[in-house]
């Protein structure tokens, strides 16, 4: 659970999204001649971190403690997170992903070049069999 929470703690450095908002209410409780008039005022305030699909592969722990709390334990994780080994692995799956497109469009290609020489055959055929046709009606009237 430490290694877990140490790596959302690492996509939210490397990718985490905030939106917040805040809202301030003041009121004057009193008229304004009264000495004894307060100004109350409420604060409220919402945020929101979002972190979707970061990519923390590459990450090594560096150190792992645990405690013995009570009946339990506690962990704490240290990552260590290369800019360098980022960028490898960055590198190998854009890589990847463009041979995976690769494929793709070959295979596109070559249903395409199915479908024409399917395509190809029955045009073949027809004239074959309009020729064979005509060659017999031709035959039949002599």
């Amino acid at each position: 659970m430490a290694t877990l929470n140490a790596k959302y703690t690492l996509a939210d450095r490397i990718n985490g999204k905030l939106d917040g908002m805040m809202k301030t209410f003041m009121t004057r409780l009193g008229t304004d001649e009264d000495i004894s008039a307060t100004t109350m005022s409420e604060v409220e305030k919402v945020v929101k971190n979002v972190i979707a699909s970061v990519d923390v592969a590459g990450y090594n722990p560096k150190e792992i403690e645990v405690y013995p709390s009570g009946t339990q334990f506690r962990a704490f994780v240290l990552l260590e997170y290369s800019d360098t080994e980022a960028r490898k692995i960055i590198m190998n799956r854009m890589m990847k992903d463009k041979l995976v497109y690769s494929k793709i469009r070959s295979t596109n290609a070559f249903k395409e070049l199915k479908e024409e020489v399917k395509g190809s055959k029955k045009e073949d055929e027809s004239k074959s069999i309009s020729s064979i046709v005509t060659k017999k009606i031709t035959k039949d009237m002599m």
